[in-house]
Protein backbone atom coordinates (compact mmCIF):
# COMPACT_ATOMS: atom_id res chain seq x y z
CA UNK A 1 0.00 0.00 0.00
CA UNK A 2 1.35 3.43 -0.97
CA UNK A 3 1.41 5.39 2.30
CA UNK A 4 1.77 8.75 0.59
CA UNK A 5 -1.23 8.06 -1.65
CA UNK A 6 -3.28 6.93 1.35
CA UNK A 7 -2.29 10.06 3.27
CA UNK A 8 -3.31 12.36 0.44
CA UNK A 9 -6.70 10.66 0.16
CA UNK A 10 -7.31 10.62 3.94
CA UNK A 11 -6.46 14.35 3.98
CA UNK A 12 -9.11 14.85 1.31
CA UNK A 13 -11.91 12.97 3.07
CA UNK A 14 -11.13 14.34 6.56
CA UNK A 15 -10.61 17.95 5.51
CA UNK A 16 -6.91 18.32 6.35
CA UNK A 17 -4.88 17.69 9.54
CA UNK A 18 -5.09 19.74 12.74
CA UNK A 19 -1.47 19.00 13.64
CA UNK A 20 1.12 16.30 14.30
CA UNK A 21 2.66 14.89 17.45
CA UNK A 22 4.81 11.82 18.21
CA UNK A 23 4.50 10.31 14.75
CA UNK A 24 0.71 10.75 14.70
CA UNK A 25 -1.36 13.11 12.57
CA UNK A 26 -4.48 14.55 14.18
CA UNK A 27 -7.80 15.16 12.42
CA UNK A 28 -11.25 16.27 13.55
CA UNK A 29 -12.96 12.92 14.18
CA UNK A 30 -15.83 12.40 11.71
CA UNK A 31 -17.31 9.60 13.84
CA UNK A 32 -17.79 11.56 17.09
CA UNK A 33 -20.63 13.56 15.56
CA UNK A 34 -22.59 10.34 14.92
CA UNK A 35 -21.61 8.45 18.05
CA UNK A 36 -21.78 11.36 20.55
CA UNK A 37 -23.83 14.12 18.91
CA UNK A 38 -24.33 16.02 22.17
CA UNK A 39 -20.66 15.95 23.16
CA UNK A 40 -17.50 17.65 22.02
CA UNK A 41 -15.88 16.29 18.85
CA UNK A 42 -12.61 14.53 19.53
CA UNK A 43 -9.43 14.09 17.52
CA UNK A 44 -8.75 11.11 15.33
CA UNK A 45 -5.09 10.10 15.82
CA UNK A 46 -3.70 8.59 12.59
CA UNK A 47 -0.37 6.75 12.44
CA UNK A 48 0.61 6.28 8.80
CA UNK A 49 3.69 4.21 9.61
CA UNK A 50 1.70 1.63 11.60
CA UNK A 51 -1.42 1.90 9.37
CA UNK A 52 -3.62 2.52 12.44
CA UNK A 53 -5.95 5.18 13.83
CA UNK A 54 -7.86 5.85 17.07
CA UNK A 55 -10.17 8.48 18.54
CA UNK A 56 -9.86 8.47 22.35
CA UNK A 57 -13.21 10.21 22.75
CA UNK A 58 -15.59 7.98 20.77
CA UNK A 59 -13.22 4.96 20.61
CA UNK A 60 -13.47 4.57 16.82
CA UNK A 61 -10.37 2.64 15.80
CA UNK A 62 -9.00 0.73 12.84
CA UNK A 63 -5.91 -1.28 11.98
CA UNK A 64 -6.37 -0.44 8.30
CA UNK A 65 -6.54 3.19 7.19
CA UNK A 66 -8.54 2.25 4.10
CA UNK A 67 -11.44 1.67 6.49
CA UNK A 68 -11.55 5.44 7.14
CA UNK A 69 -12.02 6.08 3.43
CA UNK A 70 -14.56 3.25 3.11
CA UNK A 71 -16.58 4.36 6.15
CA UNK A 72 -16.88 7.95 4.94
CA UNK A 73 -17.16 7.68 1.16
CA UNK A 74 -18.37 4.09 0.68
CA UNK A 75 -15.58 3.45 -1.82
CA UNK A 76 -11.83 2.79 -1.95
CA UNK A 77 -10.11 4.17 -5.09
CA UNK A 78 -8.19 1.75 -7.28
CA UNK A 79 -4.90 3.60 -6.79
CA UNK A 80 -4.94 2.76 -3.07
CA UNK A 81 -5.27 -1.00 -3.60
CA UNK A 82 -2.39 -3.48 -3.52
CA UNK A 83 -0.81 -3.72 -6.97
CA UNK A 84 -1.55 -7.46 -7.11
CA UNK A 85 -5.30 -6.74 -6.93
CA UNK A 86 -5.48 -4.06 -9.63
CA UNK A 87 -6.13 -6.37 -12.59
CA UNK A 88 -8.79 -8.12 -10.51
CA UNK A 89 -10.25 -4.67 -9.76
CA UNK A 90 -10.40 -3.76 -13.47
CA UNK A 91 -12.12 -7.03 -14.42
CA UNK A 92 -14.74 -6.77 -11.70
CA UNK A 93 -15.30 -3.06 -12.34
CA UNK A 94 -15.93 -3.83 -16.00
CA UNK A 95 -18.40 -6.56 -15.03
CA UNK A 96 -20.21 -4.26 -12.58
CA UNK A 97 -20.46 -1.50 -15.20
CA UNK A 98 -21.90 -4.02 -17.65
CA UNK A 99 -24.47 -5.35 -15.16
CA UNK A 100 -25.50 -1.88 -14.01
CA UNK A 101 -25.65 -0.35 -17.50
CA UNK A 102 -28.61 1.98 -17.71
CA UNK A 103 -29.18 1.92 -13.95
CA UNK A 104 -28.35 5.03 -11.95
CA UNK A 105 -28.44 3.56 -8.47
CA UNK A 106 -26.27 4.84 -5.65
CA UNK A 107 -26.47 2.82 -2.45
CA UNK A 108 -25.92 4.69 0.80
CA UNK A 109 -25.67 3.32 4.32
CA UNK A 110 -28.73 3.91 6.51
CA UNK A 111 -29.01 7.21 8.30
CA UNK A 112 -27.64 6.95 11.86
CA UNK A 113 -25.27 4.15 10.82
CA UNK A 114 -22.42 3.87 13.33
CA UNK A 115 -19.39 1.52 13.07
CA UNK A 116 -19.09 -0.96 15.96
CA UNK A 117 -16.12 -0.59 18.30
CA UNK A 118 -14.98 -2.58 21.32
CA UNK A 119 -15.54 -0.07 24.12
CA UNK A 120 -18.66 1.69 22.89
CA UNK A 121 -20.33 3.96 25.44
CA UNK A 122 -23.65 3.80 23.61
CA UNK A 123 -26.05 1.16 24.97
CA UNK A 124 -26.92 0.04 21.45
CA UNK A 125 -23.25 -0.25 20.56
CA UNK A 126 -22.52 -2.38 23.63
CA UNK A 127 -25.47 -4.65 22.92
CA UNK A 128 -24.57 -5.09 19.24
CA UNK A 129 -20.94 -5.84 20.05
CA UNK A 130 -21.92 -8.43 22.64
CA UNK A 131 -24.38 -10.06 20.27
CA UNK A 132 -21.82 -10.35 17.47
CA UNK A 133 -19.24 -11.80 19.83
CA UNK A 134 -21.82 -14.35 21.01
CA UNK A 135 -22.18 -15.42 17.36
CA UNK A 136 -18.43 -15.94 17.09
CA UNK A 137 -17.58 -12.85 15.04
CA UNK A 138 -14.15 -11.46 15.96
CA UNK A 139 -13.15 -7.83 16.50
CA UNK A 140 -10.99 -8.00 13.36
CA UNK A 141 -13.94 -9.22 11.28
CA UNK A 142 -16.22 -6.45 12.60
CA UNK A 143 -13.64 -3.85 11.63
CA UNK A 144 -12.61 -5.28 8.26
CA UNK A 145 -16.20 -5.81 7.11
CA UNK A 146 -17.28 -2.39 8.37
CA UNK A 147 -20.12 -3.85 10.46
CA UNK A 148 -22.14 -1.23 12.31
CA UNK A 149 -25.52 -0.51 13.87
CA UNK A 150 -28.28 2.08 14.04
CA UNK A 151 -29.19 3.58 17.40
CA UNK A 152 -32.00 5.74 16.05
CA UNK A 153 -34.33 6.15 13.10
CA UNK A 154 -35.98 3.58 10.84
CA UNK A 155 -33.39 0.89 11.57
CA UNK A 156 -33.00 1.49 15.30
CA UNK A 157 -31.79 -1.56 17.20
CA UNK A 158 -30.39 -3.30 14.12
CA UNK A 159 -26.94 -4.54 13.17
CA UNK A 160 -25.94 -3.37 9.70
CA UNK A 161 -23.80 -5.51 7.38
CA UNK A 162 -22.44 -3.35 4.53
CA UNK A 163 -21.49 -5.11 1.28
CA UNK A 164 -18.49 -3.88 -0.68
CA UNK A 165 -17.40 -5.11 -4.09
CA UNK A 166 -13.90 -3.90 -4.96
CA UNK A 167 -14.14 -1.24 -2.29
CA UNK A 168 -17.48 0.23 -3.42
CA UNK A 169 -20.65 -0.03 -1.37
CA UNK A 170 -23.18 -2.03 -3.40
CA UNK A 171 -25.73 -3.22 -0.83
CA UNK A 172 -26.43 -3.58 2.89
CA UNK A 173 -28.61 -5.77 5.05
CA UNK A 174 -29.67 -5.57 8.70
CA UNK A 175 -30.52 -7.95 11.51
CA UNK A 176 -32.79 -6.99 14.43
CA UNK A 177 -31.18 -7.31 17.88
CA UNK A 178 -33.04 -4.86 20.14
CA UNK A 179 -36.75 -4.22 19.79
CA UNK A 180 -39.34 -5.73 17.49
CA UNK A 181 -40.06 -5.83 13.80
CA UNK A 182 -39.04 -7.89 10.81
CA UNK A 183 -35.95 -10.01 11.40
CA UNK A 184 -34.11 -8.80 8.29
CA UNK A 185 -34.40 -5.51 6.38
CA UNK A 186 -32.15 -4.64 3.44
CA UNK A 187 -31.38 -1.92 0.91
CA UNK A 188 -33.93 -1.57 -1.88
CA UNK A 189 -31.33 -1.85 -4.64
CA UNK A 190 -28.04 -3.58 -5.32
CA UNK A 191 -28.59 -7.15 -4.17
CA UNK A 192 -28.30 -8.56 -7.70
CA UNK A 193 -24.67 -7.37 -7.99
CA UNK A 194 -23.58 -8.03 -4.41
CA UNK A 195 -21.71 -10.80 -2.62
CA UNK A 196 -20.99 -10.28 1.08
CA UNK A 197 -17.27 -10.35 2.04
CA UNK A 198 -16.32 -10.59 -1.64
CA UNK A 199 -13.15 -8.51 -1.52
CA UNK A 200 -11.70 -10.48 1.40
CA UNK A 201 -12.00 -13.73 -0.59
CA UNK A 202 -9.55 -12.57 -3.26
CA UNK A 203 -6.43 -14.72 -3.18
CA UNK A 204 -7.93 -17.56 -1.10
CA UNK A 205 -7.44 -21.04 -2.57
CA UNK A 206 -10.92 -22.26 -1.59
CA UNK A 207 -13.96 -19.97 -1.25
CA UNK A 208 -17.11 -21.17 0.53
CA UNK A 209 -20.37 -19.58 -0.59
CA UNK A 210 -23.06 -19.47 2.10
CA UNK A 211 -26.49 -17.95 2.58
CA UNK A 212 -25.82 -15.05 4.95
CA UNK A 213 -23.12 -12.96 6.68
CA UNK A 214 -22.90 -15.16 9.80
CA UNK A 215 -22.21 -18.23 7.64
CA UNK A 216 -19.62 -16.38 5.54
CA UNK A 217 -17.67 -15.18 8.56
CA UNK A 218 -17.79 -18.65 10.16
CA UNK A 219 -16.21 -20.12 7.01
CA UNK A 220 -13.57 -17.39 7.12
CA UNK A 221 -12.71 -18.22 10.74
CA UNK A 222 -12.22 -21.85 9.67
CA UNK A 223 -9.47 -20.70 7.31
CA UNK A 224 -11.33 -20.47 4.00
CA UNK A 225 -12.53 -17.55 1.95
CA UNK A 226 -16.13 -17.01 3.08
CA UNK A 227 -18.84 -15.08 1.24
CA UNK A 228 -22.63 -15.00 1.03
CA UNK A 229 -25.31 -14.35 -1.60
CA UNK A 230 -28.21 -13.49 0.79
CA UNK A 231 -30.23 -16.66 0.41
CA UNK A 232 -30.10 -19.82 -1.63
CA UNK A 233 -30.75 -18.16 -4.99
CA UNK A 234 -27.51 -17.22 -6.77
CA UNK A 235 -28.31 -15.06 -9.79
CA UNK A 236 -26.31 -14.86 -13.02
CA UNK A 237 -24.53 -11.63 -12.04
CA UNK A 238 -23.44 -13.10 -8.71
CA UNK A 239 -22.15 -16.21 -10.50
CA UNK A 240 -20.14 -14.02 -12.86
CA UNK A 241 -18.70 -12.12 -9.91
CA UNK A 242 -17.73 -15.37 -8.18
CA UNK A 243 -16.15 -16.56 -11.41
CA UNK A 244 -13.81 -13.54 -11.37
CA UNK A 245 -12.38 -14.42 -7.96
CA UNK A 246 -8.73 -15.54 -8.13
CA UNK A 247 -9.32 -18.89 -6.38
CA UNK A 248 -9.10 -22.59 -7.28
CA UNK A 249 -12.46 -23.81 -6.01
CA UNK A 250 -15.93 -22.50 -5.17
CA UNK A 251 -17.93 -24.54 -2.65
CA UNK A 252 -21.70 -24.07 -2.20
CA UNK A 253 -22.64 -24.58 1.44
CA UNK A 254 -26.29 -23.88 2.29
CA UNK A 255 -28.28 -24.84 5.37
CA UNK A 256 -29.59 -28.36 5.93
CA UNK A 257 -32.98 -27.59 4.40
CA UNK A 258 -31.39 -26.46 1.11
CA UNK A 259 -28.99 -29.29 0.21
CA UNK A 260 -30.85 -30.05 -3.03
CA UNK A 261 -30.74 -26.36 -3.98
CA UNK A 262 -26.97 -26.28 -3.34
CA UNK A 263 -26.50 -29.30 -5.63
CA UNK A 264 -28.55 -27.77 -8.46
CA UNK A 265 -26.85 -24.39 -8.08
CA UNK A 266 -23.42 -26.06 -8.18
CA UNK A 267 -24.35 -27.81 -11.42
CA UNK A 268 -25.45 -24.54 -12.98
CA UNK A 269 -22.41 -22.66 -11.70
CA UNK A 270 -20.03 -25.29 -13.07
CA UNK A 271 -21.14 -24.30 -16.58
CA UNK A 272 -20.22 -20.64 -16.22
CA UNK A 273 -17.19 -20.28 -13.92
CA UNK A 274 -13.59 -21.38 -14.53
CA UNK A 275 -13.00 -22.74 -11.01
CA UNK A 276 -13.72 -26.24 -9.74
CA UNK A 277 -17.22 -26.22 -8.17
CA UNK A 278 -18.38 -28.33 -5.22
CA UNK A 279 -21.23 -28.42 -2.75
CA UNK A 280 -21.65 -29.59 0.84
CA UNK A 281 -24.39 -31.86 2.18
CA UNK A 282 -24.64 -29.82 5.36
CA UNK A 283 -26.39 -31.49 8.30
CA UNK A 284 -27.19 -30.12 11.74
CA UNK A 285 -26.68 -26.63 13.22
CA UNK A 286 -25.56 -23.70 11.07
CA UNK A 287 -21.86 -23.04 10.47
CA UNK A 288 -21.61 -20.27 13.08
CA UNK A 289 -23.07 -22.58 15.74
CA UNK A 290 -20.39 -25.30 15.52
CA UNK A 291 -16.63 -25.38 16.07
CA UNK A 292 -14.07 -24.54 13.40
CA UNK A 293 -13.01 -28.19 13.43
CA UNK A 294 -16.51 -29.42 12.59
CA UNK A 295 -16.81 -26.82 9.83
CA UNK A 296 -13.56 -28.06 8.29
CA UNK A 297 -14.65 -31.70 8.56
CA UNK A 298 -17.94 -31.07 6.78
CA UNK A 299 -16.31 -29.04 4.04
CA UNK A 300 -13.64 -31.73 3.50
CA UNK A 301 -16.52 -34.13 2.75
CA UNK A 302 -17.86 -31.92 -0.04
CA UNK A 303 -19.11 -33.30 -3.36
CA UNK A 304 -16.87 -32.27 -6.26
CA UNK A 305 -18.08 -31.71 -9.79
CA UNK A 306 -14.96 -33.02 -11.57
CA UNK A 307 -13.98 -32.47 -15.19
CA UNK A 308 -16.01 -35.47 -16.37
CA UNK A 309 -19.05 -34.13 -14.55
CA UNK A 310 -18.55 -30.71 -16.12
CA UNK A 311 -18.39 -32.20 -19.62
CA UNK A 312 -21.53 -34.24 -18.98
CA UNK A 313 -23.35 -31.15 -17.73
CA UNK A 314 -22.20 -29.03 -20.66
CA UNK A 315 -23.51 -31.70 -23.03
CA UNK A 316 -26.86 -31.51 -21.28
CA UNK A 317 -26.86 -34.96 -19.71
CA UNK A 318 -28.57 -35.95 -16.48
CA UNK A 319 -27.72 -38.80 -14.11
CA UNK A 320 -30.29 -41.08 -15.67
CA UNK A 321 -29.13 -40.51 -19.24
CA UNK A 322 -29.39 -37.89 -21.94
CA UNK A 323 -32.04 -35.19 -22.15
Amino acid sequence: MNKDAVRRHVDEVLGGPLGEDGGETHYLCPFCRERRPAGETGRLHVNYEKNMCLCHRCQWASRDLLNIVRAITGSVPKRLLRRSLRNFYDEVKSLMDDVQAGKKVRVRLPKHFTPIVVNDRNRYGRAMYSYLRSRGITDAQMESCGIGYCGDGEFEGRIVFPVYVMGSLTFWTTRIVLGGGKKVLSADDGREVSVFNYDRCAGKKTVIVGEGPFDALAFERAGYGGCATFGTFVNDSQMRLLGKLPCDELVLCFDEDAIAVAAKTAEKMARVVPQLVSYVRWRGPDADEVSKGRVKTRIRNRVNLDLEGRIRLMLGEKKGGRK
